[in-house]
C-alpha cells in the first residue's frame, strides 16, 4: 500500500514535477485534486460530488494525490 499526498504553497517549487517522476518510477497513479474538483470549463464540483470522487480514489490500494 502506497498512499502519498504532495502539497505546498509555493508556485514553481516542483510539486507537479516531483509527483510525475515519482509516479513514473513507482507506477502509482497521480490524482490531481484541482482536476477532481473542477469540471471542464473550470466549473466547480459541489461538495458532495467532490467528496464522493475523493472517497472512490482513497479506497484504492495506491495513489498519489497532488495539490498544486
Amino acid at each position: 500500500m502506497n498512499r502519498i499526498m504532495v502539497t505546498g504553497v509555493s508556485a514553481g517549487a516542483g510539486k507537479s514535477t516531483f509527483a510525475k517522476q515519482l509516479s513514473e518510477r513507482t507506477s502509482i497513479p497521480i490524482y490531481h485534486l484541482n482536476r477532481i474538483y473542477r469540471k471542464p470549463g473550470w466549473v466547480e464540483s459541489d461538495d458532495g460530488e467532490f467528496s464522493k470522487r475523493q472517497r472512490e480514489i482513497i479506497k484504492k490500494e495506491s495513489w498519489i494525490f497532488l495539490q498544486a
